[in-house]
């Protein structure tokens, strides 16, 4: 099981890191999540029932890359 013990803990502990590193908050959590979710996360066991729920969008899989690559140059950039 995640270490958060709601679905919204983990959900808003995932986006709150990701919100840091892009310097500003972002509106749709949970299509903040589709975009970066891995399918591979899916068929792992102990994760919450809303990850299915959410899925994967396939047409956001080249945007949620960007988002984490931006993400992270700009941690660095600023470390």
């Amino acid at each position: 099981m995640p270490e958060a013990e709601t679905w919204e803990q983990y959900r808003d502990e995932r986006c709150r890191r990701v919100e840091k590193m892009l310097g500003f908050p972002v509106k749709n959590k949970e299509r903040l999540i589709s975009a970066i979710l891995s399918n591979a996360l899916l068929n792992e066991p102990g994760h919450f029932p809303q990850l299915e729920e959410i899925g994967t969008d396939p047409g956001l899989e080249t945007k949620g890359d960007f988002v984490l690559d931006f993400a992270i140059f700009r941690s660095l950039r600023t470390q």
